[in-house]
C-alpha cells in the first residue's frame, strides 16, 4: 500500500535548493517565504537534482521572520549530508530564542530541543557523515517526534504546542539563532529539499517524503512535475 502524501496546502515553505547563484533561496509555494542565503556553495549532487553546500565556517540559510513559518503545531523536513560534525553545530535553530533547535552534541549525536510554554523537551537522533539522510521533526499539542530515513527514532509526550514566543518567527538552517550566528556553531555539509509545514506530519506522510527522495523511487518529491516556470509558481492542489 502506497504511503500518503502530505497535503500541499499544509506546506508553508519549500526550498528546492536548486539555485546556482545569488543570495536568495526561492520558496516554491504560493506564500513566497523566500530565504536569504549567505556564503553557500551550489552543488549538483543533491538528493533531488542540485543542493546547497555549507562550509561550517559562516554559511547559512535564513528564513524571514514571518507569521507564515512557525505555528503551535508543525514539522520541519530536510535532507542532510554532513561532511563533519562538531559539538554545538546547528542543523537548524529558531531565529530569536532557540526555542526550536537541532544541534550536534557529540560525533553523530543530534539533540532536538523544543520549548512549549512550560519549558523544554529533548529528543535525540543520530546522523552519520558522508551520506544523505532524511531528517524530520514534528510537534503538536501532545508530543514532539523525530524521524530519520522514514523511521521514528525518538519522541516525548506531554508537549503542549510550540512556545508562544517562538511562533510567528523564522528559522536559521546551518547556523544558530541570530544573536550567535556571527560567531560559531555552523553546519558543515550539504542540505536539500527544505520544507516547513503548519501541521505535524503523520508517520505515513514522512514515509512518503522519504521514499520520494530515495534512489529509484517513482514518486515525485514535493511540487515537482509542475509545468509552471515562475519561481513563485502556485502549486495549490498539487499533492506531494
Amino acid at each position: 500500500m502506497a504511503a500518503t502524501a502530505p497535503t500541499s496546502t499544509d506546506c508553508v515553505m519549500y526550498l528546492k535548493c536548486e539555485e546556482t547563484s545569488g543570495l536568495v533561496a526561492y520558496d516554491a509555494t504560493s506564500l513566497e517565504n523566500d530565504a536569504t542565503i549567505s556564503g553557500v556553495g551550489f552543488e549538483s549532487t543533491g538528493i533531488v537534482d542540485d543542493c546547497f553546500d555549507l562550509d561550517g565556517v559562516n554559511d547559512f540559510i535564513r528564513t524571514a521572520a514571518t507569521t507564515d513559518i512557525l505555528a503551535e503545531s508543525g514539522s520541519i523536513s530536510l535532507w542532510v549530508n554532513p561532511d563533519a560534525v562538531a559539538i554545538g553545530d546547528r542543523v537548524f535553530d529558531q531565529r530569536t530564542t532557540s526555542y526550536l533547535t537541532a544541534r550536534f552534541t557529540s560525533t553523530g549525536g543530534l539533540l532536538l530541543r523544543v520549548y512549549d510554554d512550560e519549558g523544554y523537551h529533548d529528543i535525540n537522533a543520530t546522523l552519520s557523515t558522508g551520506s544523505w539522510q532524511h531528517l524530520v521533526l514534528t510537534w503538536n499539542t501532545s508530543e514532539i517526534r523525530v524521524y530519520v530515513n522514514g523511521s521514528s527514532v525518538d519522541s516525548d509526550t506531554g508537549f503542549s504546542g510550540l512556545n508562544t514566543d517562538a511562533q510567528d518567527t523564522g528559522v536559521n538552517f546551518g547556523c544558530p539563532r541570530d544573536s550567535l550566528s556571527t560567531s560559531t556553531y555552523f553546519y558543515d555539509g550539504l542540505m536539500d529539499e527544505i520544507c516547513i509545514f503548519k501541521v505535524a506530519l503523520t508517520a505515513d506522510n514522512v514515509t512518503y517524503l522519504y521514499n520520494s527522495g530515495s534512489p529509484g523511487s517513482d514518486q515525485q518529491y514535493p511540487f515537482s512535475g509542475s509545468t509552471a516556470t515562475d519561481k513563485h509558481a502556485l502549486y495549490a492542489g498539487c499533492n506531494f
